[in-house]
């Protein structure tokens, strides 16, 4: 079979298709957006195809829970990341986030600690708060946008009697980080040893750039596993978030139990037609579109660096290890984050994440998707040196 190659310098206009990314009620209509976690690239033909084909039986009633979901999603994990999953650990969810949710209103309980490496993906920070539990940040250590882990500070936090769960991502949303598996053994065994169930977003797991390599926290002993929920989705990777199916790996069967328990009590557990259809081609039929993708995006990295290293001396920026969204500190501009967000989207004509989504720790940072064709890229880019002048004057 002659393998698929996809045109990621493809450009494509968005606007007018209900994407939530270039929403004409987000920012007006000169602004380019550059925010949100999804690419501008087309999905990949395969997934296309499986919802056509489906959609031509033309009825979409109720559907029932295909076992390829399963298969798919096993094949990847043991063929991409090393780790060797059994069907009924794979539970289906509508997203990472929700997962996340179950996990937590299924072994903690309201007033409870939720111990994670800040600053955190915002959606990851709301569900804890919204649910009545305490939000604890253990900072990493930045040296010159190089992001380490406190170890000492988050046992610290961790052996708080009121502490119940760790929850984190892997790669790290916002700052890219990649963790080793010398760190995350050592994250393992400090929640084993205080009590915390886990709970790890992997949703970006396949976005990984040379020199780096996702290990699954929970691949990594029994007695981790034991311990730990980790939630994965192909809407990153193939740029399918809109399908609103993801998955939870829960090894243990009685964290498994109480998931499912409280799964059902939300009403979690309906799948999507085409989201099962999409979800299966993704992780069946679709390794050649991540392997394309990441040479591309290491491309895009490449010029980012290089632009602001040559033309925006006032802003630190460090390669991530993964993630297509870069974490770039502001911090030399002199502005305060309100200031800062109105200089990109009034004078630059570019819409960004504030730093400030990741919670307090993010004050002075935006947030960069570079998930685009080339040219998107360089115009962004541009755009951002027009604001970054108009302060010079």
């Amino acid at each position: 079979m002659e393998k698929m190659v996809h045109d990621f310098d493809e450009y494509y206009d968005r606007r007018g298709v209900d994407s939530k990314k270039y929403s004409a009620g987000k920012f007006e209509g000169d602004v380019l957006p550059m925010w949100i976690a999804d690419t501008d690239f087309r999905c990949p033909k395969p997934v296309m195809d499986a919802i056509r084909k489906r959609a031509e039986h033309e009825t979409l009633g109720y559907p029932e829970e295909l076992t390829g979901f399963q298969q798919a999603a096993k094949g990847w994990m043991a063929k991409r990341h090393g780790w060797e999953v059994e069907d009924d650990w794979i539970q289906f969810v509508t997203g990472v986030v929700p997962g996340a949710i179950f996990t937590l209103l299924s072994n903690t309980q309201p007033g409870d600690q939720v111990v994670c490496l800040g600053p955190l993906f915002g959606p990851l920070r709301a569900c804890v708060i919204d649910n009545g539990r305490q939000l604890v940040e253990s900072p990493f250590i930045n040296e010159e946008e190089n992001y380490t882990i406190n170890f000492e500070d988050l046992e610290k936090k961790l052996s708080s009697a009121k502490a119940t769960m760790f929850i984190m991502c892997n790669p790290h949303n916002p700052v890219g980080k990649v963790f080793t598996e010398e760190e995350l053994r050592k994250i393992g065994e400090l929640c084993l040893k205080h009590h915390c169930i886990i709970f790890n977003d992997e949703i970006h797991g396949d976005i990984v750039y040379k020199g780096h390599k996702h290990v699954c926290l929970a691949s990594l002993s029994k007695e981790i596993a034991d311990i730990t929920v980790t939630g994965f989705n192909p809407g990153k990777t193939f740029n399918v978030g809109g399908i609103r199916t993801a998955g939870c790996i829960i090894p243990n069967p009685v964290l498994r139990e109480r998931f499912l328990t409280a799964r059902k009590k939300g009403k979690g557990m309906g799948r999507n037609i085409f989201g099962q259809a999409a979800f299966i081609a993704c992780y069946r039929d679709c390794e050649y579109y991540v392997d394309q993708m990441l040479e591309y995006l290491e491309h895009n990295l490449d010029y980012v660096e290089e632009f602001i290293k040559e033309k925006l001396p006032e802003i630190k920026f460090h390669r991530p290890d993964g993630l297509y969204l870069l974490w770039v500190n502001c911090k030399g501009l002199n502005l305060s984050q309100s200031e800062l967000m109105d200089l990109f989207e009034k004078t630059g004509k570019i819409g960004l994440n504030s730093g400030l989504e990741f919670g307090p720790l993010g004050e002075g940072y935006v947030r960069l998707n570079i998930a685009v064709p080339r040219v998107t890229l360089e115009e962004g880019m541009k755009r951002i040196e027009t604001a970054v002048k108009s302060l010079r004057k």
